[in-house]
């Protein structure tokens, strides 16, 4: 095992992923003033628009007790307790949940989840769960809201809502608050003037706004903000900010301070580090050998690390494959292997169990397909060879007893 101050001599000297662009203090971009002579989309009364909104968005804030939660069935308990919500709204909305999977650990223990639905054609809703309560709601109506909703995006930190112009998808504003109710009620409201992704990622203080080969890292008390070339970042739980390289620098991990981005010593005979997250203690990421299809890589390994320290937790084989997306917690990591299996690897034990797809179903793919926190894991699913953004049923698997 190498040292911590080893690690950190290391990230001192190692490399840039490239020149970041630092931005200077400047003012943020007016609000369009027009909105005042527009009325509100068919469907809806002007007095459920969603007033945190920019003034050239008709995006809807419905009452909460007018939003249906998930209700969810028992459907087995092997290997573990295992809870299913179907869409059942598709059959009319021709569209069940949407690519956004998202979950926190809240405050005071309890687990909440980000999904988003069509619940009637070019209508899609943005919800956020606590149990068998909602308590945040957005809907945005296509073409007529004019803005798209990306979110909210959970982290230990609170929520991030990013909304974005339908006609550019340029100039998003980033709404964010220590919980997905302060982002409905009151958010922190900041504009951008990039054109970005719908993700943004909250950190103690400041936050990512993803791009499609980038990240541009703003704080939250001013107008100061950083682009670095760098992508998948995540707030590991010692507060430091961890990123993915691209382009030239594709498989390489960075730790990012400010404007410095200090890269990982390489791991030997040409390997590449891929899939970062970072969830309860942990950072982990998969290991693996490139080969000449780009899509696959040989000798797969996960190496789950403890933020602040230099100690691998685990070293785990999984041989041959894709570049799967997984997720980390307190006590797993689950990988989604193929559209037939989820693999749940417990960190203490290395126990490896896999979850089956359903019949007729396939685990989902996408950005999000998985979500996990307080030893709970999520998974959507969709039908198989359809749309993998086209959810028809959602999982909800206990990991912890």
């Amino acid at each position: 095992m190498r040292s911590t101050a080893r690690l950190l001599v290391a990230l001192a000297i190692a490399g840039c992923a490239g020149q970041p662009q630092v931005g200077p203090r400047t003012k943020a971009a007016p609000r369009e003033s027009a909105r005042a002579a527009q009325r509100p989309p068919p469907g809806r009364s002007q007095d459920t628009r969603w007033a945190a909104a920019p003034d050239d968005c008709d995006l809807e804030a419905p009452a909460l007790n007018d939003i249906t939660p998930l209700r969810f069935e028992s459907c087995g308990s092997a290997p573990f307790p295992c809870l299913r919500a179907d869409a059942d709204w598709a059959a009319s909305s021709g569209w069940g949940f949407g690519g956004l999977l998202s979950s926190r650990e809240s405050d005071d223990g309890e687990v909440e989840l980000s999904f988003s639905r069509a619940i009637a054609p070019r209508v899609w809703e943005s919800v956020v769960q606590r149990g068998d309560e909602v308590i945040f709601a957005l809907r945005a109506r296509v073409p007529e809201s004019r803005c798209m909703i990306g979110g909210p995006h959970l982290s230990p930190e609170g929520a991030a809502v990013v909304v974005r112009r339908a006609a550019m998808m340029a100039e998003p504003w980033v709404f964010t608050g220590a919980t997905p109710e302060r982002v409905l009620a009151s958010p922190r409201v900041l504009p951008f003037t990039v054109t970005s992704e719908d993700v943004a990622t909250l950190g103690p203080s400041s936050v990512a706004l993803h791009r499609s080969n980038g990240l541009v890292l703003r704080n939250l008390e001013d107008e100061r903000w950083i682009s670095h070339p760098l992508n998948r970042p995540v707030w590991a739980a010692d507060g430091t900010l961890w990123a993915e390289g691209s382009r030239t620098h594709f498989g390489t991990l960075y730790q990012v301070d400010g404007a410095h981005a200090g890269a990982l010593p390489p791991p030997p005979g040409g390997r590449l580090r891929l899939r970062l997250t970072a969830g309860g203690p942990f950072v982990a990421w998969i290991e693996a050998t490139p080969t000449e299809d780009l899509a696959r890589f040989e000798d797969r390994t996960l190496v789950v690390l403890r933020a602040g320290s230099s100690d691998e937790v685990r070293r785990i084989a999984i041989g041959p494959g894709t570049a799967s997306p997984m997720v980390v917690g307190e006590h797993n990591t689950v990988l989604r292997l193929s559209d037939q299996e989820l693999l749940v690897v417990d960190l203490e034990s290395g126990r490896q169990s896999t979850l089956e797809a359903p019949t007729e179903l396939a685990w989902a793919g996408g950005r999000s397909p998985i979500a996990l926190a307080g030893g709970v894991l999520w998974a959507r699913a969709a039908h198989a060879g359809r749309a993998a953004n086209d959810g028809r049923a959602l999982f909800r698997f206990e990991l912890t007893p």
